[in-house]
């Protein structure tokens, strides 16, 4: 195995490349293959019936960084699948970027406004983690042969009321949150930053908590006192996504270490001033030379650490996401167009934040 020439099997098929890989003097494989006389004429017979052809290809932004170099590779690719799924209609592709880098490329090539149509926003919705959450709860049930009792008692209730018990039988409904009370699912969505497998281990060590403390169902102590050591995962996750494109982003993150969670725009720029800059050298590919405040701003808002927050007169307030309007932080006038900036809550324990 170690005289083979790694080159040479990214010629073979996975198959040729096993075979090859096994063959020794004590076990003489052969196989015989066919010679493919017309390719040309192979493909048009397996698609004279209409079969398809899948293609998934994922992770196409991996260890992107903001650079001209990097944008044209991705629009590029983009494009030639456009072209090719036009060229041979059985061909069918599916592939992943992020949000923050399709809109980073799209703003710059003109081309993708012709792949935007066929662009599938993948962010898990509220309604979605409803979904998932009483799927798994009910999946539980089945396995340990407690579903027909519960059954019985979800048969008049509409979707929703029927996933609302199923929540409530695990988690305690309402929770506290804020000034008030709201759903166990609300509080889920937003610690996970809305991915489910963020969802599954905050919850399989808040459920462990609430075992410890035998408790029948998980209470917000029990998620509260795991998100200290589950915002510092976050934080990991985050430095790993996102070095390539500035190798100092750890030093970034930790320089928030007791702060706000929640700042004015006036008060983002003299913190990341007096904290960030006057301690550490970032790099961030991408900007020429040092990045000032505001490019450093901009960078932590695109790989959602902080989010734009806009509050309304009847105590009603939004968020925004970069790639919602990836135009705040990233002008010379109206920079904020009215929004503040919060720090996630997910990494707020793990920094130690100041509560708002």
């Amino acid at each position: 195995m170690g005289g083979l020439d790694q080159r040479c099997l990214k010629q073979k098929s996975f198959v040729s490349s096993v075979t090859e890989r096994l063959k020794t003097s004590a076990i003489p494989l052969e196989r015989t293959r066919q010679t493919i006389q017309n390719p040309e004429q192979l493909l048009k017979r397996w698609s004279k019936d209409g079969s398809q052809v899948w293609f998934i290809i994922d992770d196409v932004d991996q260890n992107f960084e903001n650079t001209p170099v990097f944008r044209v590779k991705v629009a590029t690719f983009f494009t030639a699948l456009r072209q090719i799924a036009n060229l041979i209609p059985e061909f069918r592709f599916r592939s992943s970027v992020r949000p923050n880098v399709w809109s980073i490329v799209k703003r710059e090539h003109e081309a993708l406004s012709h792949v935007e149509q066929y662009i599938s926003d993948l962010q898990w919705s509220q309604d979605n983690f409803y979904e998932l959450i009483a799927k798994r709860v009910e999946g539980y049930l089945k396995r340990t042969s407690q579903w027909g009792e519960i059954e019985k008692e979800l048969i008049q209730l509409t979707r929703e009321g029927r996933n609302k018990r199923l929540i409530a039988l695990i988690f305690d409904d309402p929770m506290p949150w804020g000034m008030g009370n709201r759903p166990p699912t609300v509080i889920l969505y937003t610690l996970a930053r809305h991915r489910p497998r963020w969802l599954v281990e905050l919850w399989r060590v808040a459920s462990a908590s609430a075992e410890k403390n035998r408790r029948q169902k998980i209470n917000f102590d029990d998620i509260n006192k795991e998100l200290e050591a589950f915002g510092k995962r976050r934080v990991e996750d985050t430095v790993a996504e996102f070095k390539s494109q500035c190798p100092q982003i750890e030093d970034l993150l930790v320089a928030f270490v007791g702060q706000s969670e929640r700042f004015s725009t006036d008060e983002l720029m003299k913190t990341l001033k007096n904290r960030v800059l006057n301690g550490t050298h970032p790099k961030i590919i991408g900007v020429l030379g040092s990045p000032s405040t505001l490019d450093v701003a901009h960078f932590l808002f695109q790989i959602g650490f902080l989010t734009a927050r806009k509050d309304f007169s009847d105590d009603h307030y939004e968020h925004i996401a970069y790639a919602d309007n990836p135009m705040l932080l990233n002008t010379k006038t109206n920079i904020d167009q009215g929004y503040s900036w919060e720090i996630h809550p997910v990494f707020r324990q793990a920094l130690k934040l100041k509560n708002a």
